[in-house]
């Protein structure tokens, strides 16, 4: 392959990927609490990445913020609900695959007995 040839592949596949990253959401907590009603526990932070083909073609099961929710609140032993938490999204796509990541981060958190 000549010079011309390997500058015109390296362009185009410049020109057909691209990268993503931006914030999504932020909440004060996944339920509502009052304060002194609760005690923080620790940070906790989950990822969870989708793969598709021609952007619409599943590669992998499909998740819900709410999964990477409970998710995250199972990773920490005695929290019942997250605080302080934000997600955002990254990915990056190639001609015909993308993969795209969503990073819920948050503070985990227990209902102080009434």
């Amino acid at each position: 392959m000549n010079f011309t040839r390997r500058l015109a592949a390296v362009a185009l596949c410049g020109v057909l990927s691209a990268c993503v990253s931006g914030p999504r959401g932020v909440a004060p907590s996944t339920t509502p609490l009052e304060p002194g009603s609760y005690t923080e526990l620790e940070p906790v932070e989950v990822t969870y990445c989708e793969e598709k083909l021609v952007a619409f073609i599943r590669l992998n099961p499909r998740t819900e913020i709410r999964n990477l929710i409970r998710e995250a609140i199972a990773k920490v032993d005695g929290a019942t609900a997250l605080t302080d938490v934000t997600f955002d999204t990254h990915g990056w796509n190639i001609i015909f695959y993308k993969n795209e990541c969503t990073t819920l981060r948050g503070t985990a958190v227990k209902h102080n007995p009434v």
